[in-house]
């Protein structure tokens, strides 16, 4: 029926959004490609040439990681066009494309850019403190991971704003809000009236109502869609402006072998 299709497309965007894009692909690209940003260089003695030159360490941190954004950027862009385009094109719609959808898409690969540079200032410090580094992300993925599905839960939860993660969410949430301002009302509708198709035994809720319960999820600051964006994005700036700093200390602290 026309619930479930809407329903379930909404779900299927939302979840790709959040546990492919942000989760997936903002922790696990800057655990591989960041860590070792520094690192490798002071293990090999290449960095000399650098730290040589007329250059303070804390830019050279910056430098490397912007150039990491460089090739993760443009793949986490296309990745999200590509997307959209698929599931614009193959979504329920009256039309030939699911236009509305395409808010939602900017803010997802919005979010893991902002989930890639925070996660690549802080993997790339910890390489720096400690050669074995990716032992010390290895914590803070899974930390990372656990705050994601508790967003997905409880939105509400005064844990997650010690994460990144839960702030980069945020901001898929925001958006939703912006090109879905019924969303609310349409989930609710699905719980109160069905024929028991809802996928759990003795629920009455219609055919993809659960599934878009679980993905979409309110912003957790009781503010409006636009200040709630406005205040995740900050924050996950603030974070990796901090994270640079601390970086950037590590590595002046740094004995170059």
């Amino acid at each position: 029926n026309e619930y479930a299709q809407e329903a379930i497309h909404v779900a299927f965007v939302l979840s790709i959004g959040k546990l492919g894009f942000v989760l997936l692909l903002g922790i696990f690209l800057p655990l591989f490609m960041a860590t070792g940003l520094i690192r490798d260089e002071m293990s090999s003695g290449t960095m000399h040439f650098l730290i040589a030159k007329p250059i303070s360490r804390t830019e050279i941190f910056l430098y490397r990681v912007l150039g990491y954004l460089g090739i993760v950027w443009p793949y986490i862009i296309a990745l999200g066009l590509l997307g959209a385009l698929i599931t614009g094109f193959l979504g329920p719609s009256d039309g030939f494309f699911r236009f509305q959808d395409l808010g939602v898409w900017l803010s997802i690969i919005f979010a893991t850019m902002l989930a890639t540079l925070v996660y690549g200032m802080l993997f790339n410090a910890l390489g720096v403190l400690w050669k074995y580094g990716i032992i010390l992300d290895i914590p803070f993925a899974a930390w990372e991971l656990g705050m994601a599905l508790l967003s997905m839960g409880a939105p509400e939860t005064t844990l997650l704003r010690f994460s990144v993660i839960g702030w980069a969410l945020m901001i898929i949430d925001s958006a939703a809000m912006f090109v879905w301002p019924n969303l609310d009302l349409f989930i609710a509708m699905g719980n109160w009236g069905g024929n028991g198709d809802g996928g759990w035994l003795g629920d009455s809720s219609l055919e993809g109502s659960n599934a878009l319960a679980f993905a979409a999820s309110k912003p957790g600051l009781g503010l409006s869609a636009f200040w709630s964006l406005t205040v995740s994005s900050l924050v996950l700036l603030f974070q990796a402006v901090m994270l640079w700093f601390i970086g950037g200390a590590l590595f002046k602290g740094k004995e170059i072998q």
